[in-house]
């Protein structure tokens, strides 16, 4: 009878013991990343090496692109040019709306080190002309293009929570402004025009630098992220001023034609380039990638307001019989080359 007691126990460890082991060799299904319940990978082995030589294998060289929709609205700083025909004013610079402007960027991570290099582009082409009566018109465009290459550095690499990359390059740009106006009325007694336009032009390579950094929202897919470039750039900036008045009646006529060029002068124009937004990143499932979408606001500065100013003035009087029965006048500005840009940006992109 003991013994019989004792070979049941018996049984009931080696019961025990097999399904301790058989619990033991079965893998589990949820990767628990830093001690906190965020799922890495709910079809992988609880291995956070595993899973990234699995199905999330960095080794080797990888490439990385994306794109952004950027919409800003641009200030300028400065007078505007203006015609007045008669008392009455037309000005430019009638850029008042968000402009869409494309930014693409590709790169390369080295192997398994913290660097890679890449190349960017962005340009904006603001357009914008109106008739303020039926003889009187103004028209501004704008045009900024960057071209970046440029090395790089990550931090934080194996860090789930947080990321940072500086880099380091050079930088091609171009900036330039056109402005027009014109106005004309007839009296009865007269004819009375006048035609303002100024132009702005800059254009250089340089040297840029970038920081970005970006913190997981909990154990969501979202981030916030902020950015910040500032770009130094060595180039030419040449900058014109035309203006033209006339009025004429029965008897008597007066007519005046003007203008200035100033360059081109050597400059350094100054980029400081911001954006806080927040990013949705997720690993695709068993592909070596990972795909993202973000939003953002921005804010970029364009300054070498120490250059790049011209100035013309014209005017036309006429007189009958010691009366005034037309008067123009014409006054155009050409810098300074500043302008601040204010908007957001809508981007995606895929880390391979």
């Amino acid at each position: 009878m003991f013994g019989l007691k004792k070979m049941s126990l018996l049984m009931a460890v080696v019961n025990m013991v097999g399904i301790q082991y058989a619990n033991a060799g079965e893998p589990q299904i949820n990767c628990q990343l830093n001690s906190v319940d965020c799922v890495f990978n709910d079809a992988a082995p609880c291995n956070l090496d595993e899973c990234n030589n699995e199905c999330c294998d960095s080794s080797g060289f990888r490439v990385f692109a994306g794109a952004e929709a950027v919409f800003l609205n641009p200030n300028f700083k400065g007078d505007a040019s203006a015609v007045s025909v008669n008392g009455v004013e037309t000005r430019s610079r009638n850029l008042s709306g968000f402009y869409a402007s494309p930014r693409v960027w590709a790169g390369v991570h080295f192997g398994d080190s913290p660097y890679f290099a890449q190349v960017r582009y962005w340009e904006l082409e603001a357009h914008e002309g109106s008739t303020v009566e039926s003889l009187s018109f103004a028209s501004s465009a704008m045009e900024l293009r960057t071209f970046d290459f440029e090395l790089g550095r990550n931090f934080f690499r194996d860090d789930c929570d947080r990321h940072m990359a500086i880099t380091f390059g050079g930088r091609y740009s171009d900036y330039e402004t056109v402005d027009s106006v014109a106005a004309s009325e007839f009296t009865g007694q007269s004819i009375s025009s006048a035609f303002a336009n100024s132009i702005n032009q800059f254009d250089g390579t340089g040297l840029t630098m970038s920081l970005l950094a970006s913190r997981r929202i909990g154990c969501s897919d979202w981030h916030l992220f902020f950015s910040t470039r500032h770009s130094f750039v060595f180039g030419d900036v040449q900058a014109g001023a035309f203006t033209q008045a006339s009025s004429a009646s029965a008897t008597s006529a007066a007519y005046s034609n003007n203008g200035a060029i100033n360059g081109p002068t050597d400059t350094t124009l100054y980029t400081g380039e911001f954006q806080f937004g927040t990013e949705w990143r997720k690993e695709l499932a068993c592909v070596p990638a990972e795909a993202f979408l973000r939003v953002a606001l921005e804010w970029q500065i364009w300054d070498a307001s120490n250059d790049g100013r011209a100035g013309s003035t014209s005017f036309a009087d006429v007189v009958d019989n010691g009366t005034l029965v037309g008067s123009s006048a014409a006054v155009a500005n050409s810098g300074p080359l500043a302008a601040n840009l204010f908007g957001f940006s809508v981007g995606a992109g895929v880390n391979w």
